[in-house]
């Protein structure tokens, strides 16, 4: 038993510290992924919690660690959409519904 609290001890600890210094890019990838997924599964709810998460992570990077997030973030969403089958045209408009909430919030 003292074994398997150690293991799990060890494996709550890799994962913070995998989370806590996770890249802007790689984390750009997996919001892109999530999303894709969370519009799959039809779960807004969901993703407008993810959506909130995300903005204010994106709020604590500087300007280079935003813009190579948004580049890691784009080239998800036309990665995952096309992977799950909704194609170029489902990730332009997811897209193109992500920059029209971003500026939306930041009027």
């Amino acid at each position: 038993m003292k074994n398997l609290l150690m293991l799990v001890v060890a494996l709550l600890t890799t994962t913070m510290l995998f989370a806590a210094t996770q890249t802007p890019e790689a984390k750009g990838k997996e919001y892109a992924k999530r999303s894709v997924l969370l519009i799959l599964e039809e779960d807004y709810d969901e993703a407008e919690a993810m959506g909130e998460k995300m903005g204010e992570y994106m709020l604590s990077l500087n300007d280079e660690s935003l813009e190579i997030f948004l580049n890691a973030y784009a080239e998800g969403l036309y990665y995952y959409c096309e992977y799950y089958g909704l194609g170029e045209d489902a990730a332009e408009l997811f897209l193109e519904s992500f920059a029209g909430a971003l500026l939306g919030e930041s009027e």
